[in-house]
């Protein structure tokens, strides 16, 4: 009898233990999508599900908010796999996919300006079907 509750009990623990850890979601999960995180840098407090702002509105808060800000190109997120490339020493594009209407994928250009490691001015367009 004694065996069975020992059994029980570390069962049970190891239930529980594994019901913890399997639950458990670490904080650096990316739980914003790709414009969202764009709008927070840019200075927007926050956006509806499923809202996009206009290329202006974005272009015009991030160099209210982002000017003067370090920018260095290889570094999150102005790097390769944030599909950023260096076009000219003082250039960096970025293109931030938003999603597909109409079977058509789009998202934003963002073109940093950038002069001595510190960003300029940005300009904002919106694209289409430019992802994989």
């Amino acid at each position: 009898m004694k065996r069975i509750i020992a059994i029980s009990a570390t069962a049970c623990a190891a239930v529980l233990a594994g019901a913890f850890f399997l639950g458990y979601s670490p904080p650096t999960c990316a739980c914003a999508d790709a414009v969202t995180v764009l709008a927070l840098d840019a200075g927007y407090k926050g956006l509806p599900r499923g809202a996009l702002p206009s290329p202006a509105d974005l272009e015009a808060s991030m160099n209210t908010h982002m000017v003067g800000s370090a920018i260095v190109y290889g570094e999150y997120p102005y790097s390769a796999e944030n599909r950023c490339t260096q076009s000219s020493p003082q250039d960096i594009v970025c293109k931030v996919y938003a999603g597909t209407f109409m079977f058509v994928p789009h998202g934003y250009k963002v073109t940093y300006h950038v002069q001595n490691g510190r960003l300029q001015h940005a300009t904002v367009d919106r694209t289409y079907g430019e992802w994989p």
